[in-house]
Protein backbone atom coordinates (compact mmCIF):
# COMPACT_ATOMS: atom_id res chain seq x y z
CA UNK A 1 0.00 0.00 0.00
CA UNK A 2 2.88 2.14 1.15
CA UNK A 3 4.47 1.81 -2.50
CA UNK A 4 1.13 2.36 -4.34
CA UNK A 5 0.58 5.77 -2.48
CA UNK A 6 4.72 6.56 -3.35
CA UNK A 7 4.29 5.88 -7.55
CA UNK A 8 0.89 7.84 -6.87
CA UNK A 9 2.53 11.12 -5.33
CA UNK A 10 5.14 10.89 -8.05
CA UNK A 11 2.97 10.25 -10.92
CA UNK A 12 1.06 13.67 -9.78
CA UNK A 13 4.08 15.80 -9.13
CA UNK A 14 5.54 15.02 -12.80
CA UNK A 15 1.80 15.60 -14.56
CA UNK A 16 2.19 18.87 -12.01
CA UNK A 17 5.74 19.22 -13.87
CA UNK A 18 4.23 18.52 -17.39
CA UNK A 19 1.37 20.98 -17.19
CA UNK A 20 3.03 23.66 -16.12
CA UNK A 21 5.57 23.74 -18.81
CA UNK A 22 2.68 23.55 -21.85
CA UNK A 23 2.85 27.07 -22.25
CA UNK A 24 6.69 27.67 -22.49
CA UNK A 25 6.58 24.52 -24.92
CA UNK A 26 3.60 25.99 -27.06
CA UNK A 27 5.48 29.65 -27.49
CA UNK A 28 8.64 27.85 -28.31
CA UNK A 29 10.70 28.55 -25.51
CA UNK A 30 11.02 28.42 -21.61
CA UNK A 31 11.50 32.13 -20.82
CA UNK A 32 9.25 34.33 -22.99
CA UNK A 33 9.52 38.26 -21.59
CA UNK A 34 6.20 38.94 -22.61
CA UNK A 35 3.11 36.49 -21.62
CA UNK A 36 1.25 37.22 -24.82
CA UNK A 37 3.67 37.16 -27.67
CA UNK A 38 3.67 33.20 -27.95
CA UNK A 39 1.54 33.25 -30.99
CA UNK A 40 2.76 37.02 -32.67
CA UNK A 41 4.79 36.45 -35.94
CA UNK A 42 7.36 38.36 -34.41
CA UNK A 43 7.81 36.43 -31.14
CA UNK A 44 11.40 35.97 -32.28
CA UNK A 45 12.15 39.43 -33.19
CA UNK A 46 10.07 40.70 -30.28
CA UNK A 47 12.33 38.64 -27.95
CA UNK A 48 15.48 40.11 -29.14
CA UNK A 49 14.86 43.12 -29.58
CA UNK A 50 13.39 43.33 -25.41
CA UNK A 51 17.10 41.50 -24.54
CA UNK A 52 18.57 44.52 -25.84
CA UNK A 53 16.76 46.86 -24.26
CA UNK A 54 15.38 48.38 -27.64
CA UNK A 55 11.80 47.48 -26.82
CA UNK A 56 9.78 47.55 -24.07
CA UNK A 57 6.41 46.33 -22.63
CA UNK A 58 3.38 48.05 -21.58
CA UNK A 59 2.88 46.27 -17.64
CA UNK A 60 2.13 43.11 -16.37
CA UNK A 61 4.53 41.29 -18.58
CA UNK A 62 2.13 42.26 -21.51
CA UNK A 63 3.75 43.48 -24.49
CA UNK A 64 0.23 44.28 -26.91
CA UNK A 65 1.66 43.04 -30.29
CA UNK A 66 -1.43 44.00 -32.32
CA UNK A 67 -1.84 47.08 -30.45
CA UNK A 68 -1.32 50.27 -31.88
CA UNK A 69 2.01 52.27 -31.88
CA UNK A 70 1.98 56.49 -31.09
CA UNK A 71 3.83 58.79 -33.04
CA UNK A 72 5.72 59.34 -29.44
CA UNK A 73 6.13 55.46 -29.29
CA UNK A 74 8.10 54.64 -32.72
CA UNK A 75 10.04 57.96 -32.60
CA UNK A 76 11.29 56.40 -28.76
CA UNK A 77 12.20 53.25 -30.28
CA UNK A 78 13.64 54.21 -33.55
CA UNK A 79 15.87 56.84 -31.70
CA UNK A 80 16.89 53.72 -29.16
CA UNK A 81 17.38 51.32 -32.03
CA UNK A 82 20.25 53.87 -33.43
CA UNK A 83 21.71 54.61 -29.86
CA UNK A 84 21.04 58.07 -29.72
CA UNK A 85 19.67 60.04 -27.09
CA UNK A 86 16.68 62.27 -25.59
CA UNK A 87 17.21 66.07 -25.71
CA UNK A 88 15.73 68.38 -23.16
CA UNK A 89 15.50 70.82 -25.24
CA UNK A 90 16.02 74.53 -23.18
CA UNK A 91 12.64 75.50 -26.03
CA UNK A 92 9.69 72.94 -26.06
CA UNK A 93 8.57 72.29 -29.74
CA UNK A 94 5.13 71.69 -29.11
CA UNK A 95 2.41 72.75 -26.27
CA UNK A 96 1.29 68.85 -26.08
CA UNK A 97 4.81 67.94 -25.65
CA UNK A 98 5.57 69.62 -21.97
CA UNK A 99 8.90 69.16 -20.53
CA UNK A 100 6.90 66.93 -17.61
CA UNK A 101 5.86 63.87 -20.23
CA UNK A 102 8.07 61.00 -20.75
CA UNK A 103 8.54 61.64 -24.38
CA UNK A 104 9.35 65.11 -23.87
CA UNK A 105 13.20 63.96 -24.62
CA UNK A 106 12.49 61.88 -27.45
CA UNK A 107 9.74 63.28 -29.36
CA UNK A 108 12.88 66.25 -29.20
CA UNK A 109 15.90 64.24 -30.44
CA UNK A 110 13.75 63.23 -33.57
CA UNK A 111 12.38 66.39 -34.02
CA UNK A 112 16.26 68.02 -33.85
CA UNK A 113 17.55 65.10 -36.17
CA UNK A 114 14.65 66.53 -38.60
CA UNK A 115 13.18 62.80 -38.71
CA UNK A 116 9.84 64.33 -38.14
CA UNK A 117 7.85 67.37 -38.00
CA UNK A 118 4.94 68.19 -35.77
CA UNK A 119 1.24 68.17 -36.55
CA UNK A 120 0.70 71.68 -36.82
CA UNK A 121 2.90 74.65 -35.83
CA UNK A 122 2.38 73.99 -31.79
CA UNK A 123 1.37 70.25 -32.38
CA UNK A 124 3.07 66.93 -32.58
CA UNK A 125 0.38 64.51 -31.47
CA UNK A 126 2.36 62.26 -29.45
CA UNK A 127 -0.52 59.92 -28.30
CA UNK A 128 -2.23 59.38 -32.10
CA UNK A 129 -1.41 56.29 -33.69
CA UNK A 130 1.02 56.23 -36.75
CA UNK A 131 0.09 55.35 -39.90
CA UNK A 132 1.97 52.81 -41.89
CA UNK A 133 2.94 55.73 -44.61
CA UNK A 134 3.80 58.22 -41.69
CA UNK A 135 6.49 55.31 -40.25
CA UNK A 136 7.65 55.42 -44.09
CA UNK A 137 8.51 58.27 -44.02
CA UNK A 138 10.42 58.57 -40.76
CA UNK A 139 12.45 55.48 -41.89
CA UNK A 140 13.47 57.08 -44.88
CA UNK A 141 14.50 60.34 -43.39
CA UNK A 142 16.14 58.40 -40.21
CA UNK A 143 18.02 56.54 -42.28
CA UNK A 144 19.20 59.02 -45.22
CA UNK A 145 17.30 57.11 -47.71
CA UNK A 146 15.99 58.67 -51.49
CA UNK A 147 13.96 56.98 -53.67
CA UNK A 148 16.26 55.87 -56.82
CA UNK A 149 13.43 56.52 -59.52
CA UNK A 150 14.95 54.74 -62.08
CA UNK A 151 15.30 51.36 -59.73
CA UNK A 152 12.12 52.01 -58.71
CA UNK A 153 9.51 52.96 -61.33
CA UNK A 154 6.71 51.82 -59.34
CA UNK A 155 5.09 49.85 -56.41
CA UNK A 156 3.70 46.07 -56.35
CA UNK A 157 0.62 47.52 -54.40
CA UNK A 158 -2.67 47.77 -55.30
CA UNK A 159 -3.71 49.84 -53.06
CA UNK A 160 -1.16 52.24 -54.13
CA UNK A 161 -3.51 55.31 -55.36
CA UNK A 162 -4.03 55.36 -51.60
CA UNK A 163 -0.43 56.34 -50.58
CA UNK A 164 -0.31 59.86 -49.77
CA UNK A 165 1.48 62.41 -52.53
CA UNK A 166 3.64 63.16 -49.71
CA UNK A 167 4.22 59.69 -48.93
CA UNK A 168 5.11 57.98 -52.30
CA UNK A 169 9.13 58.80 -52.46
CA UNK A 170 9.68 57.88 -48.78
CA UNK A 171 7.33 54.19 -49.28
CA UNK A 172 9.13 53.25 -52.25
CA UNK A 173 12.33 54.17 -50.72
CA UNK A 174 11.91 51.81 -47.46
CA UNK A 175 9.91 49.09 -49.61
CA UNK A 176 12.94 49.26 -51.69
CA UNK A 177 14.95 49.09 -49.00
CA UNK A 178 13.18 45.54 -47.59
CA UNK A 179 12.17 47.58 -44.21
CA UNK A 180 8.10 47.51 -44.86
CA UNK A 181 6.76 45.34 -47.17
CA UNK A 182 2.79 44.92 -48.37
CA UNK A 183 0.63 42.17 -46.56
CA UNK A 184 -0.69 39.21 -48.14
CA UNK A 185 -3.08 40.84 -50.31
CA UNK A 186 -0.54 42.78 -52.33
CA UNK A 187 -1.74 45.63 -49.91
CA UNK A 188 0.27 48.19 -48.17
CA UNK A 189 -2.47 49.98 -46.22
CA UNK A 190 -0.85 53.50 -46.19
CA UNK A 191 -3.71 54.82 -43.40
CA UNK A 192 -3.59 51.88 -41.39
CA UNK A 193 -1.84 52.01 -38.10
CA UNK A 194 1.28 50.35 -37.51
CA UNK A 195 1.08 47.88 -34.58
CA UNK A 196 3.59 46.96 -32.22
CA UNK A 197 4.59 43.87 -33.62
CA UNK A 198 4.87 45.43 -37.44
CA UNK A 199 7.47 47.82 -35.64
CA UNK A 200 9.46 45.05 -34.05
CA UNK A 201 9.67 43.88 -37.38
CA UNK A 202 10.85 47.01 -39.23
CA UNK A 203 13.51 47.73 -36.16
CA UNK A 204 14.80 44.19 -36.16
CA UNK A 205 15.15 44.65 -40.18
CA UNK A 206 16.73 47.68 -39.81
CA UNK A 207 19.43 46.91 -37.30
CA UNK A 208 20.11 43.65 -39.20
CA UNK A 209 20.63 45.52 -42.19
CA UNK A 210 17.97 43.40 -44.13
CA UNK A 211 17.42 44.95 -47.72
CA UNK A 212 19.61 47.64 -49.83
CA UNK A 213 20.24 49.99 -46.79
CA UNK A 214 21.83 53.01 -48.91
CA UNK A 215 25.49 53.87 -47.56
CA UNK A 216 26.00 57.23 -45.68
CA UNK A 217 27.66 59.55 -48.29
CA UNK A 218 28.88 62.02 -46.10
CA UNK A 219 31.27 61.27 -42.56
CA UNK A 220 30.55 63.42 -39.51
CA UNK A 221 32.88 66.33 -39.02
CA UNK A 222 35.82 65.35 -37.35
CA UNK A 223 36.68 68.66 -35.52
CA UNK A 224 35.00 70.09 -32.90
CA UNK A 225 36.09 73.53 -31.71
CA UNK A 226 35.28 75.35 -28.78
CA UNK A 227 36.61 79.28 -28.20
CA UNK A 228 37.48 80.28 -24.39
CA UNK A 229 36.44 83.67 -23.55
CA UNK A 230 37.88 85.08 -20.36
CA UNK A 231 37.70 81.54 -18.82
CA UNK A 232 37.64 80.94 -15.36
CA UNK A 233 39.75 77.80 -14.02
CA UNK A 234 36.54 75.95 -13.61
CA UNK A 235 35.16 77.24 -16.98
CA UNK A 236 38.35 75.54 -18.81
CA UNK A 237 37.29 72.57 -16.44
CA UNK A 238 33.94 71.91 -17.75
CA UNK A 239 35.22 72.94 -21.34
CA UNK A 240 37.78 70.00 -20.84
CA UNK A 241 34.82 67.62 -19.51
CA UNK A 242 32.58 68.80 -22.91
CA UNK A 243 32.62 65.00 -24.90
CA UNK A 244 31.42 66.76 -28.12
CA UNK A 245 34.41 69.42 -27.76
CA UNK A 246 37.67 67.80 -28.75
CA UNK A 247 39.71 70.81 -29.45
CA UNK A 248 40.13 74.23 -27.29
CA UNK A 249 41.07 77.17 -28.53
CA UNK A 250 41.75 79.63 -25.44
CA UNK A 251 41.88 83.59 -26.14
CA UNK A 252 45.71 83.68 -24.80
CA UNK A 253 48.03 85.80 -27.29
CA UNK A 254 47.34 89.46 -28.54
CA UNK A 255 49.45 91.38 -30.99
CA UNK A 256 51.63 93.77 -29.29
CA UNK A 257 53.81 97.28 -30.48
CA UNK A 258 57.06 95.39 -32.55
CA UNK A 259 55.58 92.23 -33.14
CA UNK A 260 55.85 90.75 -30.18
CA UNK A 261 52.58 88.64 -27.95
CA UNK A 262 50.63 89.31 -24.64
CA UNK A 263 50.60 85.94 -23.06
CA UNK A 264 48.23 84.65 -20.90
CA UNK A 265 49.08 80.48 -21.45
CA UNK A 266 48.88 78.39 -18.52
CA UNK A 267 51.01 75.00 -18.72
CA UNK A 268 49.00 73.41 -16.21
CA UNK A 269 45.83 74.46 -17.98
CA UNK A 270 47.42 72.59 -21.45
CA UNK A 271 48.33 69.94 -19.10
CA UNK A 272 45.24 68.91 -17.71
CA UNK A 273 43.53 69.27 -21.55
CA UNK A 274 46.10 66.94 -22.63
CA UNK A 275 45.58 64.15 -20.25
CA UNK A 276 41.96 64.08 -21.17
CA UNK A 277 42.34 63.60 -24.57
CA UNK A 278 41.78 67.75 -25.82
CA UNK A 279 43.80 69.15 -28.50
CA UNK A 280 45.14 72.82 -28.21
CA UNK A 281 44.67 75.72 -30.86
CA UNK A 282 45.36 78.66 -28.88
CA UNK A 283 44.09 81.64 -30.59
CA UNK A 284 46.29 84.98 -31.27
CA UNK A 285 44.31 87.76 -32.06
CA UNK A 286 45.12 91.58 -32.91
CA UNK A 287 42.31 93.12 -31.08
CA UNK A 288 40.48 94.73 -33.71
CA UNK A 289 43.31 97.08 -33.80
CA UNK A 290 43.92 97.93 -37.36
CA UNK A 291 46.86 100.61 -37.18
CA UNK A 292 48.80 98.33 -34.90
CA UNK A 293 48.36 95.41 -37.12
CA UNK A 294 49.33 97.64 -40.41
CA UNK A 295 52.61 98.85 -38.65
CA UNK A 296 53.75 95.23 -37.82
CA UNK A 297 52.26 93.80 -41.52
CA UNK A 298 54.68 96.22 -43.58
CA UNK A 299 57.41 96.11 -41.64
CA UNK A 300 59.55 93.10 -42.29
CA UNK A 301 61.38 92.81 -39.03
CA UNK A 302 58.24 93.70 -36.66
CA UNK A 303 56.71 90.68 -39.06
CA UNK A 304 59.19 88.15 -38.55
CA UNK A 305 59.44 88.79 -35.00
CA UNK A 306 55.35 87.77 -34.43
CA UNK A 307 55.74 84.76 -36.64
CA UNK A 308 58.72 83.35 -34.89
CA UNK A 309 57.35 84.49 -31.32
CA UNK A 310 54.62 82.98 -32.17
CA UNK A 311 55.58 79.66 -33.15
CA UNK A 312 58.45 79.91 -30.19
CA UNK A 313 55.20 80.21 -27.47
CA UNK A 314 53.52 76.98 -29.51
CA UNK A 315 56.36 75.13 -28.94
CA UNK A 316 56.91 76.09 -25.58
CA UNK A 317 53.57 75.44 -24.50
CA UNK A 318 53.31 72.54 -26.05
CA UNK A 319 50.51 73.26 -27.73
CA UNK A 320 48.76 71.61 -30.65
CA UNK A 321 48.11 74.62 -33.26
CA UNK A 322 47.56 78.51 -33.34
CA UNK A 323 44.22 79.92 -34.24
CA UNK A 324 44.55 83.34 -36.21
CA UNK A 325 42.03 85.88 -35.27
CA UNK A 326 42.84 89.74 -37.42
CA UNK A 327 39.86 91.59 -37.69
CA UNK A 328 39.26 94.64 -38.36
CA UNK A 329 42.41 95.05 -41.14
CA UNK A 330 42.67 97.67 -43.97
CA UNK A 331 42.12 96.12 -47.62
CA UNK A 332 45.58 97.45 -48.55
CA UNK A 333 46.90 95.18 -45.79
CA UNK A 334 45.47 91.90 -48.10
CA UNK A 335 48.71 90.78 -49.63
CA UNK A 336 50.80 91.41 -46.23
CA UNK A 337 48.24 89.73 -44.66
CA UNK A 338 48.41 86.74 -46.81
CA UNK A 339 52.32 87.14 -46.54
CA UNK A 340 52.39 86.68 -42.68
CA UNK A 341 49.99 83.75 -42.99
CA UNK A 342 52.09 82.08 -45.55
CA UNK A 343 55.16 82.97 -43.30
CA UNK A 344 53.24 81.24 -39.29
CA UNK A 345 52.39 78.54 -41.52
CA UNK A 346 56.14 77.44 -42.41
CA UNK A 347 57.15 78.07 -39.17
CA UNK A 348 54.72 75.93 -37.31
CA UNK A 349 54.94 73.25 -39.89
CA UNK A 350 58.42 72.40 -39.40
CA UNK A 351 57.29 72.15 -35.57
CA UNK A 352 54.35 69.83 -36.46
CA UNK A 353 51.75 72.24 -35.38
CA UNK A 354 48.72 73.20 -37.05
CA UNK A 355 47.63 76.51 -38.41
CA UNK A 356 44.22 77.49 -38.17
CA UNK A 357 42.89 81.21 -39.61
CA UNK A 358 39.42 82.95 -38.95
CA UNK A 359 37.65 84.52 -41.88
CA UNK A 360 34.70 86.55 -42.13
CA UNK A 361 31.39 84.93 -43.69
CA UNK A 362 30.92 87.03 -46.55
CA UNK A 363 33.52 86.95 -49.33
CA UNK A 364 32.54 90.19 -51.17
CA UNK A 365 32.19 92.70 -48.59
CA UNK A 366 33.96 95.49 -47.78
CA UNK A 367 35.76 93.95 -44.24
CA UNK A 368 36.02 90.69 -46.65
CA UNK A 369 38.72 92.44 -48.70
CA UNK A 370 41.64 92.06 -46.75
CA UNK A 371 41.60 88.35 -46.85
CA UNK A 372 42.28 86.18 -49.99
CA UNK A 373 40.76 83.47 -49.57
CA UNK A 374 42.32 81.35 -51.88
CA UNK A 375 45.57 82.07 -50.66
CA UNK A 376 44.90 81.55 -46.63
CA UNK A 377 43.58 78.21 -47.86
CA UNK A 378 46.52 77.32 -49.97
CA UNK A 379 48.50 78.21 -46.87
CA UNK A 380 46.89 77.34 -43.68
CA UNK A 381 45.55 73.62 -42.79
CA UNK A 382 42.00 74.92 -42.12
CA UNK A 383 39.76 78.41 -42.67
CA UNK A 384 37.36 79.00 -40.09
CA UNK A 385 34.61 80.90 -41.38
CA UNK A 386 33.01 82.88 -38.71
CA UNK A 387 28.93 82.05 -39.53
CA UNK A 388 27.42 84.60 -37.57
CA UNK A 389 26.55 88.36 -37.28
CA UNK A 390 24.72 88.56 -40.18
CA UNK A 391 22.43 90.80 -38.59
CA UNK A 392 25.49 92.51 -35.97
CA UNK A 393 25.23 94.59 -32.95
CA UNK A 394 24.59 98.17 -33.99
CA UNK A 395 22.43 96.97 -36.96
CA UNK A 396 19.53 99.70 -37.41
CA UNK A 397 17.56 96.76 -38.91
CA UNK A 398 16.39 93.58 -36.45
CA UNK A 399 17.08 90.39 -37.52
CA UNK A 400 18.79 86.51 -37.21
CA UNK A 401 22.65 86.49 -36.24
CA UNK A 402 22.93 83.74 -38.33
CA UNK A 403 19.76 82.76 -40.58
CA UNK A 404 20.37 78.88 -42.25
CA UNK A 405 20.42 80.24 -45.63
CA UNK A 406 22.67 83.09 -44.98
CA UNK A 407 25.18 80.66 -43.41
CA UNK A 408 24.78 78.16 -45.95
CA UNK A 409 25.08 80.33 -49.06
CA UNK A 410 28.29 81.68 -47.59
CA UNK A 411 29.80 78.15 -46.64
CA UNK A 412 29.30 77.61 -50.53
CA UNK A 413 31.02 80.29 -52.00
CA UNK A 414 33.77 79.31 -49.84
CA UNK A 415 33.86 75.81 -50.42
CA UNK A 416 33.90 76.79 -54.18
CA UNK A 417 37.26 78.84 -53.47
CA UNK A 418 38.93 76.31 -50.90
CA UNK A 419 38.64 72.83 -50.30
CA UNK A 420 36.08 71.78 -48.17
CA UNK A 421 38.27 69.46 -46.40
CA UNK A 422 40.27 72.77 -44.96
CA UNK A 423 36.84 74.61 -43.81
CA UNK A 424 35.42 74.79 -40.43
CA UNK A 425 31.90 76.34 -39.93
CA UNK A 426 31.83 78.33 -36.70
CA UNK A 427 28.31 78.41 -35.58
CA UNK A 428 26.72 81.10 -32.81
CA UNK A 429 26.27 80.12 -28.70
CA UNK A 430 24.22 83.20 -28.39
CA UNK A 431 21.66 85.37 -29.75
CA UNK A 432 20.47 89.19 -29.76
CA UNK A 433 17.22 90.81 -28.35
CA UNK A 434 16.25 93.45 -30.49
CA UNK A 435 13.99 96.26 -29.36
CA UNK A 436 12.24 97.85 -32.60
CA UNK A 437 12.30 101.42 -31.84
CA UNK A 438 11.18 104.37 -34.23
CA UNK A 439 14.44 105.37 -35.11
CA UNK A 440 15.49 102.12 -35.89
CA UNK A 441 16.32 98.95 -33.81
CA UNK A 442 18.33 98.56 -30.80
CA UNK A 443 20.17 94.85 -30.00
CA UNK A 444 22.20 93.82 -26.72
CA UNK A 445 24.01 90.26 -27.03
CA UNK A 446 22.06 87.14 -25.11
CA UNK A 447 23.94 84.09 -23.85
CA UNK A 448 21.46 81.26 -24.70
CA UNK A 449 21.44 80.73 -21.31
CA UNK A 450 20.33 84.55 -21.04
CA UNK A 451 17.73 83.72 -24.15
CA UNK A 452 16.13 80.75 -22.29
CA UNK A 453 15.44 82.77 -19.24
CA UNK A 454 13.97 85.44 -20.84
CA UNK A 455 11.79 82.99 -23.39
CA UNK A 456 10.59 80.54 -20.28
CA UNK A 457 9.69 84.12 -17.54
CA UNK A 458 7.99 85.86 -19.82
CA UNK A 459 6.37 82.21 -21.35
CA UNK A 460 6.11 83.73 -25.18
CA UNK A 461 5.16 82.57 -27.84
CA UNK A 462 7.30 81.46 -30.33
CA UNK A 463 6.92 80.61 -33.79
CA UNK A 464 9.55 78.27 -35.82
CA UNK A 465 10.40 80.39 -38.77
CA UNK A 466 11.03 77.37 -41.28
CA UNK A 467 12.87 80.02 -43.82
CA UNK A 468 15.36 81.18 -41.19
CA UNK A 469 15.96 77.99 -39.71
CA UNK A 470 15.09 78.87 -36.05
CA UNK A 471 12.35 80.27 -34.10
CA UNK A 472 11.31 83.74 -33.41
CA UNK A 473 9.98 85.26 -30.35
CA UNK A 474 8.28 88.19 -30.51
CA UNK A 475 6.44 90.12 -27.94
CA UNK A 476 5.78 93.83 -26.18
CA UNK A 477 7.92 95.32 -23.43
CA UNK A 478 6.85 98.88 -22.64
CA UNK A 479 4.89 99.39 -25.55
CA UNK A 480 8.02 98.48 -27.32
CA UNK A 481 7.98 95.46 -29.70
CA UNK A 482 10.95 93.01 -29.22
CA UNK A 483 11.85 90.13 -31.18
CA UNK A 484 14.26 87.05 -31.22
CA UNK A 485 15.86 85.13 -33.53
CA UNK A 486 16.60 82.21 -31.12
CA UNK A 487 19.42 79.41 -31.18
CA UNK A 488 18.55 76.52 -29.52
CA UNK A 489 19.17 72.88 -30.06
CA UNK A 490 16.55 72.37 -32.66
CA UNK A 491 18.24 75.50 -34.85
CA UNK A 492 21.80 74.31 -34.12
CA UNK A 493 21.20 70.76 -35.17
CA UNK A 494 19.62 72.03 -38.93
CA UNK A 495 22.66 74.49 -38.93
CA UNK A 496 25.02 71.06 -38.27
CA UNK A 497 23.45 68.62 -40.44
CA UNK A 498 23.07 71.18 -43.20
CA UNK A 499 26.45 72.55 -43.83
CA UNK A 500 27.88 69.39 -42.99
CA UNK A 501 26.89 67.90 -46.28
CA UNK A 502 29.69 70.06 -48.20
CA UNK A 503 32.00 67.73 -46.59
CA UNK A 504 33.82 70.13 -44.45
CA UNK A 505 36.29 68.86 -41.80
CA UNK A 506 34.19 70.59 -38.71
CA UNK A 507 32.62 73.06 -36.68
CA UNK A 508 33.48 75.61 -34.07
CA UNK A 509 31.34 77.41 -31.43
CA UNK A 510 31.81 80.76 -30.33
CA UNK A 511 31.75 80.51 -27.21
CA UNK A 512 32.06 78.02 -24.84
CA UNK A 513 29.98 78.64 -21.45
CA UNK A 514 27.62 80.67 -23.38
CA UNK A 515 25.37 77.89 -24.39
CA UNK A 516 22.44 75.55 -22.56
CA UNK A 517 23.32 71.82 -21.63
CA UNK A 518 20.70 70.87 -24.42
CA UNK A 519 22.70 71.73 -27.35
CA UNK A 520 25.45 69.33 -26.52
CA UNK A 521 23.07 66.26 -26.19
CA UNK A 522 21.41 67.55 -29.85
CA UNK A 523 24.54 67.97 -31.65
CA UNK A 524 26.13 64.94 -30.43
CA UNK A 525 23.02 63.07 -31.23
CA UNK A 526 24.09 64.76 -35.18
CA UNK A 527 27.97 63.75 -34.85
CA UNK A 528 26.31 60.37 -34.48
CA UNK A 529 23.35 59.78 -36.56
CA UNK A 530 25.76 58.94 -39.57
CA UNK A 531 28.19 56.42 -38.04
CA UNK A 532 25.37 55.15 -35.60
CA UNK A 533 26.02 51.14 -35.92
CA UNK A 534 23.02 49.49 -37.72
CA UNK A 535 25.14 45.98 -38.11
CA UNK A 536 23.68 44.09 -34.88
CA UNK A 537 21.92 44.70 -32.17
CA UNK A 538 23.46 46.33 -29.28
CA UNK A 539 24.14 43.91 -25.90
Amino acid sequence: MKTVIRYSLLLLSALLVFFSAVPAMRAGTAALPFDDIADSYARDQIIELYNARLIEGVGQRKFAPEADVTRAEFVTMLLRARNLNPVNNALAPFDDVPPSSWEYGWVNAAVDLGWTEGTGPQTFAPGRPISRQEAAAVLARALKQAANPAAVTSLPFKDQAEIAPWAVSPVRSVWAAGLIEGDDQSRFRPSDSLTRQETAVILHRMIQGSGKRAPAVVSPAAISLGWLYNASASDWQNAVRQPVINTLSPRWFFLQAGGVWSNSADSSRVSYARQNGKTIWAMAGNGFNRELTHQILAQSDARATAVRQLADLADRYQLDGINIDFENLLPEDRQLFTRFTQELAVQLHTLGKVLSVCVPPNLEADWSTPFDYAALGAAADYLIVMGYDEHWSGDPEAGSVSSLPWLEGHVKKLASRVPPQKIIAALPLYSRLWSLQPDGAVSRDLTLREQNRIVGDLLQRKEWNSAAGQYVVAYTDSGTPVRIWAEDARSLSLKYRTIRAYGISGFAYWYLGSESPDIWTALDNERNDLSASLGAIRK
